[in-house]
């Protein structure tokens, strides 16, 4: 099969396609115009590669029942305002170091404002 970009296509190309006023086609040889597509395949395939991240991510956050107001939580971003919410950040930690042991379910209980939808979001 014959190489079209070893045939003059881009020279032909050129010739039909209309000047851009100070702009020029970022390859002028078939091998930079080969270089051109295999950084545009990659930078496309990065940006696929994090949508689908991104959306894999929405898709468990709304499986796991996660709130939009407590997808941004972390341990880092958690305020300890008592020692009671000190000890449920410790504890939650600790939660969150077991389940790669094979620990699969807990449950937070205690008063309302004490953090307990954070430190469960901060785990997921």
């Amino acid at each position: 099969m014959k190489n079209i970009a070893d045939s003059g296509i881009l020279a032909r190309i050129r010739k039909l396609a209309p000047q851009a006023a100070g702009r020029s086609a970022p390859f002028r040889t078939p091998e930079e115009w080969r270089e051109w597509q295999l950084a545009e395949g990659r930078r496309s395939c990065e940006e696929i590669d994090r949508q689908n991240r991104q959306a894999r991510a929405e898709k468990i956050f709304g499986r796991a029942g996660i709130q939009r107001l407590h997808r941004g939580c972390s341990f880092a971003n958690y305020r300890i305002q008592n020692d009671g919410q000190r000890h449920a950040l410790s504890q939650a930690k600790s939660i969150a170091g077991e389940l790669d042991t094979g620990c699969t379910n807990f449950v937070f209980s205690g008063n309302p404002g004490t953090g307990k939808n954070h430190l469960a979001a901060a785990i997921g």
